[in-house]
């Protein structure tokens, strides 16, 4: 079960969310995706950067499809991936080897592409 403290709101960066990320711990090997009430600051941050990259209008299905983040534990650590109907999932070790905002917009982009082509189905 996820672990956190309660903060207030503040200015998000690559970094806040780093800090975040770090407080959190995971004791079993599952699969487990942050809950988006718990931890709205971070999945707020993240959104807006998916935001911004469906707004370049690069994306045959931005209007479309569902878009939505998730942010993962995992046993395998630094990991990304979409699924159909543009749900994007990035682990949050990876999140946290990332050194800055164009690093999450590449992946999150790159990901986004994948289920814009419609890579899985």
């Amino acid at each position: 079960m996820w672990k956190t403290r309660s903060y207030s709101s503040c200015t998000l960066s690559l970094r806040w969310c780093h800090k975040e990320l770090q407080t959190y711990s995971d004791s079993s090997d599952k699969f487990t995706v942050l809950n988006k009430l718990e931890y709205a600051d971070i999945y707020n941050y993240g959104d807006s950067v998916i935001l911004r990259l469906l707004n370049t209008g690069k994306f045959i299905y931005s209007s479309e499809f569902s878009w939505e983040l998730r942010i993962f534990d995992s046993p395998e650590k630094q990991v990304s991936f979409s699924l159909p109907g543009g749900y994007i999932y990035i682990s949050k070790d990876l999140i946290l080897s990332l050194e800055n905002e164009a690093q999450f917009a590449s992946v999150a982009a790159h990901e986004m592409k994948n289920s814009d082509l419609r890579m899985a189905t």
